[in-house]
């Protein structure tokens, strides 16, 4: 299977889900044009899958990575961002990946919740997306970039399947198309992947609450059980846990970039950022750096 059939299907299980439907192996098969048989091995799939399993594709790699997540543009913190522009920069480092690990942008338009009328609409914060990650392009020329799936992304799926059901096929790739993502050669991944050893997931995909933040990284190595880097929670952590056989799995939780929200005026959220250095064999070695009024720590 390749993998535009898979995050179509992944994308679509999980608006039924939201929705409290059952997806069947009839409706999967016309809404993917596939045939019954490829329908009822998907749906297989995706019935059985914890966080780990939504495997897209292994990306086998040396050199290093800078992994970002939750700018909310256009209410980025663009204090934090220099930060961590000017940090490459002065300690020389050209990562060979750049990765926005989710909620690049923050939709808030059509959100769900009571709008604000005077914020800025959905064209013009796609807009500055765009103009972002060509301003990523331009100063890493070289490197892969990666944009990945958050919650916040999911907002425009979620708006097209409640708004316009009925040409859902039509609008399929329109964040992509219109961020430009094929103009600056940059991927948009819906489900969990891994680089080298390190799976790289937004932090969404363990629904259901319920849970305190201040254990986030516990909360998902009960799904995940290896190696992972998440956003979503806005707080910066780190932990690492240990098998029965003395193997070592390194689990961390960045913090975000986004500036101040005004539904969540008190909050313990952290400003941070990752670098990640692997080898030839997958190995790594990661750094989440802090950021504190405008300074990296």
């Amino acid at each position: 299977m390749d993998i535009a059939t898979w995050q179509k299907a992944s994308r679509l299980y999980t608006e039924y889900q939201r929705r409290g439907e059952k997806l069947g192996r009839i409706k999967l098969s016309e809404l993917l044009s596939v045939t019954d048989r490829r329908a009822r091995d998907i749906l297989f799939a995706l019935e059985n899958k914890s966080v780990i399993a939504s495997d897209v594709d292994l990306f086998s790699t040396s050199g290093t990575e800078l992994v970002m997540a939750d700018l909310h543009i256009p209410y980025q913190d663009d204090t934090a961002l220099s930060a961590v522009f000017s940090y490459m920069e002065d300690q020389h480092i050209t990562p060979s990946i750049v990765c926005i690990l989710g909620d690049l942008l923050d939709f808030y338009e059509i959100s769900t919740f009571n709008k604000d009328p005077r914020r800025k609409n959905v064209a013009g914060e796609i807009k500055e997306g765009k103009d972002f990650l060509l301003g990523l392009r331009n100063k890493w020329p070289d490197a892969r970039i990666i944009l990945a799936e958050g919650n916040h992304e999911q907002r425009l799926q979620r708006y097209i399947f409640r708004q316009a059901s009925e040409i859902t096929d039509l609008l399929d790739s329109l964040l992509e198309d219109k961020l430009g993502l094929k103009e600056i050669n940059a991927e948009y991944l819906v489900a969990p992947f891994h680089i080298g050893k390190l799976w790289h997931l937004h932090g969404h995909e363990k629904t259901g609450g319920g849970y305190n933040v201040e254990y986030v990284c516990n909360v998902i190595w009960n799904y995940v059980f290896d190696h992972f880097i998440a956003g979503h929670f806005h707080r910066r952590q780190m932990k690492s846990f240990k098998a029965i056989d003395g193997t070592v799995y390194w689990t961390a939780c960045l913090g975000y970039l986004g500036g101040e929200l005004d539904w969540a005026p008190l909050n313990k959220w952290d400003k941070g950022f990752g670098i990640i250095e692997y080898d030839e064999n997958g190995a790594f070695r990661a750094d989440v750096k802090t950021i504190y009024n405008g300074k990296v720590y």
